[in-house]
Parts: structure tokens; C-alpha cells; sequence
């Protein structure tokens, strides 16, 4: 056997009874195995045994929350009733989500909050998406809580998200604990953007073309529609008004700012249709904006038409970009990432709200999060490339001042050697003239002068 494979399974002799060893030690800390603590919530939700009645039908249902369904229409009255628990909260607090709603709340028939969802600057339709605290008396125990629900959207009509009691810091937690996650992804996505700017500063100086600067307003245009979505601005601002029309404008206007840096960012300049989108979806955009400034529709009734021409906008941008991948092998990153947006869109429309047993996902989140990552990684690799690049140029740099100084210095010494034997010949001549003239006492002093003159230099 040889000495190379005696040590191969000397390595694999330890391993294994490495390997034994830590089985034993886990064998051995099975006693101490208790349940796994999950996260508890102070707040409580009353999810169970709501009695549901829409306006307009007799009979009534027991349903449990979130709740949808398809039997109401635009605003058409929806309730739900059900009896508060006993508890021990010493400053009872109901949270409510409202998505597009108006949503008034009464205790044992009698109003305690109205919540009338953007009426007022929005034509008389609800609108807006935010989270709802209503105040509790004392004695709201085993009282009656009633809520209504009215929509001005037929799709959103019967949709009725979940209840929560506690108090007021409770239920505050538990909104942040939901949405910093969307949050973290807006900000990181903010931070992208500033780091892309720099990063654009940084290789306009060793001369690259980027483009940095669409890329960070796509980011930042991504950063605020996700921060919108999350509702985080209840820490913030607190306005769910002015993420209604955040939300809506940067949604509108993303496909102008997309298709203007597939055109300029790949030197797409020859595809027109790029140029067509861009303005054709900065007109639309002008269309809804106005419309919705003037009264003719809101923009959330526009939405679902938007979404249509985008979609197929984007699948054409799509095919683009497939079309030219092979004239610049750059495309392949705009092909990822538009993939992946695509997909995961795809699987956010089919499979809308779908609950896991793990935990509810947001396909479009988790699509802006694999490409951040990805985006980063690519940023990061053109980077370290330029300045890779900008080294090399400024080693090429030298090399060139150093045989542009070698050859100037040729030039030197070759005009050097033709001055000498242009001296050279007037010397030989004259020195000829004299020795033809039998002077050769002139010659020879001729001859000394010329070589002490020599020797000086």
C-alpha cells in the first residue's frame, strides 16, 4: 500500500469516528428535548364565527376571517357580527384592514368609528389601502361588535380581512412585525440605488458607460411601490392617502423609465417600438393622472387595464431583448432579470394569496429580491472589472510614454550622428583642400584645434 493511500484512509478512518462521536452526543441531548417555542402574540384575533350578512339577501353565514367572496357588489352593504371576548386588556383596541374600503364599526348598535377610505378626494370612491385602530370602552366585553364593509369596486366588495383585539402598543407590534419585512426589501432597494449612483460616478471616471442612473431610478420606482404596499408608513407619515397616489404614479410611469433604458442603456436605439412604449406609456400615465385629478376614473379602476398593456408591453421588451442578445452578450443580464419578474408575476396572479404551510408568500417580493441579489452580484463583478480594466489602461498608458520617450530619444541620437558626420565631411574637406595646396602646417594645426575642441566637449 502506498504511503499516499494509507493517509487517504487514515483521513477517512477519522472522519467516520468523528462522525460517531457527534451521533452519540446528540443521542445523549435527546432528554433535554422540549417543544420548539413559537412567537406568541399578545394581541388576539378574532378570526372564528363571524355571522356575515349582505345587504340586500336574507340569509346569513358563520364564516371564519379573512374572508372573500363573490356574492356582493360595488358599494353594496357587507357586515359581520360576532361578541367580544373578556380580556384582560386594560385599554381594548379593535385592528381593522381596509383595502379600497369604508368600513364603519358598531357596539352593540351603536357607531363608535368611521373610517370613510379616501372619499372626499377621490370623486366620492373609496380608496387607499391602510390599517385601522379603533378605540373600545370599558365595558366592550361580551358586547356585540358590529362592521360594515363598503366598497366602491365590485372586486373588492367582498373581501374582508382579519380582526384583531388587544391594545393599542400590541396591536402597533404586530403592524410592524408584518411589515418590516416588505419594508427592509424597499430600503435595501434604496441603498441599491445610492450604491449604483456612486458606483455610476465611479466608472464615468475610467470612462465606462453605464447608465447608472436609470437603473437607480428603476430601483428606487420598485423601492416605493413595495413600501407602499407594506403600509410602513404608519411609522413614518402616516398618510395612506399619499402612498395611494405614490403607488399608483410610480406603477404608471415604471414601463416609460424601463423601456427608455433598455433603449439607451443596451444601445437599442434601432428597435422604435422602444421608443414607441416610452411615449405611449407616459401618455397613458398622463391619461390616468388627469383622469383621475378631474373625475372621470380613479386609479385603481385604471389599474387592471394598465396591467393588461403592460403585460403585454413587457413580454414584447422581452422578446427585444432575446432578439439582440447575441449582438451584445450584455442583454443576458436584462434577459435574468426580466425572467424572473415575469415568472414570478405569473405564479402572483395564479396563485394569489395562497397560504403555505410554512407561511404566505409574495411571489413579486420574493422575484425583487432574487433580483436585487443578482443585480448587486453584477454591480459588484462590473466594478471590480473596471477598476481592473482602468489598472490595465494605466499600465498600457505607461508602456506607450515609455516607448514614445525611447523613440524620441532615437530621434535625438539620430540627429545627433547626422550632425557628427555632417561635421565629419566638412572637416575631411577642408583638411583635402589644404593638403592640395601642399599647405600641411595648416592642416596639422587645422587638425590639433579640432581635436583639443573635441576634448573640451
Amino acid at each position: 500500500m502506498s504511503k499516499k493511500l494509507w493517509k487517504n484512509y487514515v483521513k477517512i478512518g477519522i472522519f467516520f469516528v468523528i462522525a460517531i462521536i457527534s451521533a452519540v452526543f446528540l443521542i445523549l441531548a435527546q432528554q433535554y428535548d422540549y417543544p420548539p417555542i413559537k412567537s406568541i402574540r399578545a394581541s388576539y384575533e378574532l378570526s372564528e364565527n363571524w355571522i356575515l350578512t349582505i345587504e340586500g339577501k336574507k340569509e346569513k353565514k358563520i364564516i371564519d376571517l379573512p374572508y372573500s367572496t363573490k356574492e356582493n357588489t360595488a358599494e353594496n352593504l357587507i357586515t359581520i357580527e360576532n361578541r367580544l371576548p373578556e380580556t384582560n386588556f386594560s385599554d381594548g383596541y379593535l385592528r381593522l384592514g381596509s383595502s379600497q374600503q369604508e368600513i364603519r364599526v358598531y357596539l352593540d348598535g351603536e357607531k363608535i368609528d368611521t373610517f370613510e377610505s379616501m372619499r372626499k378626494i377621490n370623486h366620492g370612491k373609496t380608496g387607499g389601502a391602510s390599517w385601522i385602530f379603533i378605540k373600545l370602552p370599558q365595558d366592550y366585553a361580551e358586547k356585540t361588535i358590529k362592521i360594515e364593509f363598503i366598497s366602491s369596486y365590485t372586486n373588492l366588495s367582498g373581501r374582508i380581512g382579519g380582526v384583531w383585539i388587544g391594545s393599542k402598543g400590541e396591536l402597533i407590534a404586530d403592524v410592524f412585525l408584518d411589515s418590516i419585512g416588505a419594508f427592509s426589501i424597499a430600503l435595501s432597494l434604496f441603498l441599491l440605488a445610492i450604491f449604483v449612483l456612486v458606483m455610476n460616478a465611479k466608472l464615468k471616471k475610467l470612462e465606462a458607460e453605464f447608465h447608472g442612473y436609470y437603473v437607480a431610478l428603476l430601483l428606487v420606482f420598485v423601492g416605493l411601490w413595495i413600501f407602499c404596499q407594506s403600509q410602513y408608513q404608519i411609522f413614518l407619515f402616516n398618510n395612506y392617502a399619499v402612498c395611494y397616489f405614490i403607488e399608483f404614479s410610480v406603477l404608471y410611469l415604471f414601463p416609460v423609465l424601463l423601456n427608455r433604458y433598455l433603449q439607451v442603456g443596451f444601445n437599442l436605439h434601432h428597435e422604435k417600438i422602444l421608443h414607441f412604449f416610452q411615449w405611449f406609456h407616459l401618455i397613458l400615465a398622463l391619461v390616468f393622472l388627469t383622469g383621475q385629478l378631474i373625475g372621470w376614473f380613479t386609479l385603481y379602476e385604471v389599474q387592471d387595464i394598465f396591467l393588461g398593456v403592460f403585460l403585454i408591453t413587457f413580454l414584447i421588451d422581452f422578446m427585444i431583448v432575446l432578439k439582440n442578445r447575441k449582438k451584445d452578450t450584455s442583454l443576458n443580464i436584462c434577459i435574468v432579470i426580466l425572467g424572473i419578474m415575469l415568472f414570478m408575476s405569473g405564479l402572483e396572479i395564479v396563485l394569489y394569496d395562497v397560504w403555505l404551510p410554512i407561511a404566505p408568500f409574495n411571489f413579486i417580493e420574493i422575484g425583487v429580491i432574487l433580483c436585487e441579489v443578482y443585480i448587486t452580484y453584477i454591480l459588484i463583478r462590473q466594478w471590480f472589472g473596471s477598476i481592473k480594466e482602468g489598472y490595465q489602461s494605466i499600465y498600457l498608458k505607461m508602456q506607450l510614454e515609455n516607448q514614445i520617450n525611447h523613440y524620441k530619444e532615437l530621434e535625438k541620437r539620430n540627429q545627433d550622428l547626422k550632425g557628427f558626420r555632417h561635421d565629419l565631411k566638412n572637416h575631411l574637406e577642408i583638411l583635402n583642400r589644404l593638403l592640395e595646396r601642399k599647405e600641411t602646417d595648416l592642416a596639422i594645426k587645422f587638425r590639433k584645434e579640432k581635436r583639443k575642441k573635441s576634448k573640451l566637449k
